[in-house]
């Protein structure tokens, strides 16, 4: 009888032993996750800032583009007003010699 108690003692302690070192692994990989979480965590802020920046920068040359393009509408309206008056002048041109005449 007392040799199967030490011989249980031992078998437990055993036991014992191995779900100690089973605990510590299980502690290792849940701070190692913690940490890995939290870099994951860390990163995802900075590309929440990146994409912010990026959005804005986004709205900023869009409103160039609005800008620029609005500019290029007045400057062929302006043109065009340009081209009409000299493709009138080659007339005015012909009336007054004609009167001239």
């Amino acid at each position: 009888p007392i040799a199967q108690l030490l011989h249980l003692r031992q078998a437990v302690l055993a036991q014992v032993r191995r779900a100690d070192r089973e605990a510590a692994l299980l502690r290792a990989e849940a701070e190692a996750a913690a940490r890995f979480r939290e870099g994951l965590t860390s990163e995802l802020r900075d590309c929440e800032v990146e994409v912010q920046t990026v959005r804005e920068e986004v709205s900023k040359l869009r409103s160039q583009i609005a800008q620029q393009r609005a500019h290029l509408k007045a400057s062929k309206r302006a043109l065009e007003g340009a081209q009409a008056e000299l493709d009138k002048q080659p007339q005015e041109l012909a009336d007054l010699a004609m009167a001239r005449d």
